[in-house]
């Protein structure tokens, strides 16, 4: 990753380099689940080659392959920042669960309350994620062109 960085420092639009710093930082990010902002740099790196080679394309269309490549890796990378914030994001939600239901077991003596409480907070929180629009990112989307021939 060093060479790449020192590559990326002589040539800012050293397409191979960029791609080759993005891969080893997603490499080990995998390997310590908790870096994500190497996850983070690994996508702004690859959205700079991607850049990159799209201005490069304009003049050698042998990049067009190249092009094609970066954006498949591009896309995996923010699936994967996706899919880490959503599973961190359910952790956090589990954790604010059973601290609520400890903390209703703690200072309610009467069960019926207890069961009234907790009733309520799982009312409230499904009324809660009814009411938050769910946005889907671009890529787990399927881009749909449709293409209009008129002949006369």
């Amino acid at each position: 990753m060093g060479d790449s960085r020192q590559a990326i420092s002589l040539d800012e639009n050293n397409i191979k380099a960029m791609n080759i710093m993005a891969e080893s930082l997603i490499e080990i990010e995998k390997k310590d689940a908790n870096k994500t902002s190497l996850l983070k740099e690994a996508i702004n790196t690859l959205e700079k080659a991607y850049n990159a080679s799209l201005e490069q394309t304009k003049t050698d269309e042998t990049m067009e392959s190249v092009q094609r490549e970066l954006d498949l890796k591009l896309k995996r990378a923010r699936k994967i920042l996706y899919l880490k914030r959503q599973s961190s994001l359910n952790v956090k939600k589990s954790e604010v669960r059973k601290y609520i239901e400890d903390l209703i077991e703690l200072h309610e003596k009467d069960t019926n309350k207890k069961k009234e409480y907790l009733d309520l907070f799982t009312e409230l929180k499904k009324e809660k994620e009814n009411n938050i629009l769910k946005e889907i990112p671009d890529y787990l989307n399927c881009k749909i062109s449709y293409v209009f021939l008129y002949t006369h």
